[in-house]
């Protein structure tokens, strides 16, 4: 069983690749919408490549890691993630993928991760690092992965 974790801020989906032997290279590494597209076409082929995505990673399930609410963030910052994580659910339905959301609070539960601060601090150490984008969400996409792995 291969397990695609994903971690979405208001401008990449992050995603990693999990299997039992830990996290797995593998592109894409994160997705985007495009520029220089409506916003309908913006929508389309984000959708596209998040079907690429999900082929490519030959995933038999699919974690998000939940949003941590905040006041902080834009309305159009808010918009682009859950229009993300939307249009990955949509194309995990289509290609009958299971997909789940996984919180903050389970992820530390699941590696007894204890004390204040953020998941991507507490959680240093928890996976191996792999690729690009560690530091911006990939590490984030890989600790639900993990956490789901060990039985979340």
């Amino acid at each position: 069983m291969v397990t695609l974790g994903v971690a979405c801020t208001s401008s990449y989906a992050y995603l990693v690749v999990a299997d039992d032997g830990g996290i797995l290279d593998g592109k894409p590494e994160r997705l985007a919408f495009r520029n220089g597209l409506s916003e309908p076409e913006r929508l389309v082929e984000f959708g596209k490549d998040a079907a690429r995505a999900l082929r490519d990673a030959g995933g038999s399930e699919v974690v998000i890691l939940r949003a941590v609410s905040s006041h902080m963030d834009t309305h159009t910052g808010w918009t682009d993630r859950l229009a993300m994580e939307t249009l990955l659910r949509l194309e995990c339905a289509k290609a009958d993928i299971p997909c789940r959301y996984i919180s903050h609070q389970a992820v530390k539960g699941v590696f007894s991760l204890t004390g204040r601060g953020k998941l991507a601090k507490l959680g240093e150490g928890v996976v191996t690092r792999s690729g690009r984008y560690w530091g911006d969400g990939r590490n984030l996409a890989a600790l639900a992965a993990a956490a789901v792995r060990a039985g979340a």
